[in-house]
């Protein structure tokens, strides 16, 4: 009698007497009946278009018995419209319910008690595509929903799952949440697009554990032949974890309409050597943006932390921050556009790729302290190169690198040609000169000093300066100079000029008198 109200049963009918009762006192009259059964008409009217409870439709919870025929009648019976509206939530309470592949109708939720109390476990001889799945994996339903929950795929007792729960091709408000989702023998979660229409989203997904599977732990995919956009895949405080060899704790797969999904404060953690893992995988998707990753593991049991294969519809990505305590290397490894980011980068604030256009008025403000920099721009080993300073100048230190040029002061602006074979560039050498270097050959071609005085070094001919001297009789002697330098002094006196000739190089240098012009 328990379950009268959720069986499909008509109630009895109404009923009159045959003959009257011997003694109406103590029999039920035919009247009494029918004021019960008026009563279990209108509570089951009452009570139909509420939450359905699994254990009116026969399910044990022993974690023996296989509950899942049970299960789909209490979904099927969810689903029916009553009044013009249909679905509704079966109610799984505390308990291990062991179960076959099961299908969410539309607009029908799986709702538990908690994910350490309510548990739906595959049964140890299942072998299917998916144990959770939605109804209609063609783009032609709308709304499924499970939460407070966990899903077991069971496979340390045998049971066979391509996806332990899988969401394909399902529109308006999906979503799971709360739910822990733990041992499949191959994908934890799938979330896919497929079919026509096909297309999918949105599907929210929220505060959700995925652990401990034996392919991907989590794996949204636009099949091949899909002809809808898959667009709305939000995921938000997510974690992955212990995924199996050459798997991803989330990979995302694209084929041209996979486009806008969106992963909050996802969290990764890998505790067991295994191969060819990653965290993140990014395969022919577009415009997706990861805010926030934390990784939990080792170069010995993830080989990278985000990869990007070549695939030429992977566009569009921003990613930020990754927070790598372990030293993970690489950090990002992006083949399609032939970036490596390695260790021992621990925190990677922003990565964009180069398709990827910001507009706008944006700031980078430099923090307060003394020499604080803004718009850093580092060389591939992580260097600071070149910055703006807390005065708004443009700073930084050389990227060739070198005692003669990395000295304090020195900064040089330096012109270098695509192959790197050729390089030219300003320098400040010491205190009083201003020198164009050609650093590919080591060779000094310019000098400038504090007063104006310039010479060139090492013409085809002669070098030549020009000094102003405090007689035109007194030889050139400030500076290093060379063989060959020639210099015109004039006197300040008789405004006359003489010229001077190095014939030895130095400092100051040996010189001889040319000859004289003017008064």
């Amino acid at each position: 009698m328990s379950n009268f109200v959720w069986s499909t049963a008509s109630l009895p009918g109404f009923k009159t007497d045959v003959q009257p009762p011997d003694n109406p006192s103590q029999q039920w009259a035919a009247d009494d009946a029918n004021r019960v059964f008026q009563a279990l008409y209108d509570i089951r009217s009452a009570i139909t278009g509420t939450s359905v409870n699994l254990l009116s439709f026969g399910a044990v919870g022993d974690g023996v018995t296989d509950d899942g025929p049970a299960l789909q009648r209490a979904l099927n019976f969810a689903s029916a419209s009553i009044g013009g509206v249909y679905g509704s939530f079966v109610q799984v309470p505390k308990g291990v319910f062991c179960i076959s592949s099961v299908d969410i109708p539309n607009g029908v939720g799986i709702k538990g008690a908690g994910p350490s109390a309510s548990v739906l476990r595959a049964t140890g001889s299942f072998s299917g595509s998916s144990l959770v799945r939605n109804l209609l994996r063609n783009g032609t339903q709308e709304f499924a929903f499970i939460e407070s929950i966990q899903i077991d795929g069971n496979s340390g007792n045998g049971a066979i799952c391509g996806a332990v729960v899988e969401f394909t091709s399902l529109f308006v408000n999906s979503y799971i949440r709360d739910v822990l989702i733990v041992n499949g023998s191959n994908v934890g979660l799938y979330i896919g697009s497929s079919g026509s229409p096909g297309g999918s989203g949105p599907i929210y997904v929220e505060n959700t554990w995925v652990v401990s599977n034996t392919g991907h732990n989590i794996m949204v995919e636009e099949v091949s032949g899909n002809l809808g956009a898959m667009m709305g895949i939000c995921f938000t405080s997510v974690y992955s974890e212990h995924q199996g060899s050459n798997a991803s704790a989330l990979y995302l797969k694209g084929r041209g309409n996979a486009s806008q999904w969106n992963f909050t404060n996802m969290h990764f953690e890998q505790g067991n050597p295994a191969t060819g893992r990653t965290c993140i995988t990014l395969d022919g998707v577009a415009f997706v943006k990861i805010d926030g990753v934390q990784v939990l593991a080792t170069s010995g049991t993830v080989s990278e932390v985000v990869k990007i294969t070549s695939a030429i519809q992977n566009v569009g990505f921003q990613i930020g921050p990754i927070y790598n305590s372990n030293l993970v290397s690489p950090v990002i490894r992006d083949q399609k556009n032939g970036v490596t980011i390695a260790a021992p980068t621990y925190n990677i604030r922003s990565y964009v790729t180069p398709d990827f256009g910001i507009m706008g008025g944006q700031r980078f403000t430099p923090s307060t302290g003394s020499g604080s920099k803004s718009i850093v721009a580092q060389d591939s080993n992580g260097v600071d190169r070149a910055w703006f300073d807390e005065f708004g100048a443009l700073s930084g230190t050389s990227a060739l690198g070198g005692a003669s040029l990395d000295i304090s002061g020195d900064r040089p602006l330096v012109l270098l040609t695509r192959d790197r074979s050729r390089a030219f560039g300003w320098t400040f050498p010491d205190a009083s000169n201003f020198r164009l270097r050609y650093f590919s050959g080591g060779a000094d071609l310019l000098n400038f000093d504090n007063s104006g005085n310039g010479f060139v070094y090492q013409p085809m001919t002669f070098q030549f300066g020009v000094k102003g001297q405090a007689s035109r009789s007194a030889a050139p002697s400030a500076g290093t100079h060379a063989v060959g330098e020639i210099v015109f002094n004039q006197d300040p006196v008789s405004s006359g000029f003489i010229g001077w000739v190095c014939v030895t190089g130095g400092l100051p240098g040996t010189w001889k008198a040319w000859g004289a012009i003017g008064a």
